[in-house]
């Protein structure tokens, strides 16, 4: 199973994990929302960690934080696996981890609805 944890506080989070989960009915995903308590005691990184970034672990319990935990998601679902392939080109992956920490520091930051 891949492990996707996401702020569900945040009405943005929240519509793009719901897509996900719409186009993966049949596939090997657990959506760990973490405004659940204790939804992550045991785990390696911090709640507040990933309520800043997008965290995800693999088959294989490894952890991937920000763009590449997308790309984890998006070569997991069928119909994705071309993004989750562009993605890791140099130029565009490298693009992609700017943006997203811009991004990400942004909504952390400024939208209300993404802090605890």
């Amino acid at each position: 199973m891949i492990s996707v944890f996401y702020d569900g506080n945040c009405s943005l989070c929240s519509k793009e994990i719901g897509f996900y989960r719409n186009i993966t009915k049949n596939h090997p995903f657990i959506w760990i929302d973490l405004t659940n308590d204790n939804v992550i005691e045991n785990e390696s990184f911090s709640k507040i960690d990933a309520l800043k970034l997008l965290h995800v672990k693999d088959h294989n319990n490894n952890l991937y934080i920000g763009v590449p935990a997308f790309i984890v998601i998006w070569k997991n679902i069928p119909i994705l696996k071309w993004l989750g392939f562009v993605a890791t080109k140099p130029i565009i992956y490298w693009t992609l981890c700017i943006l997203y920490k811009i991004f990400s520091k942004w909504r952390f930051n400024k939208v209300v609805t993404c802090k605890f």
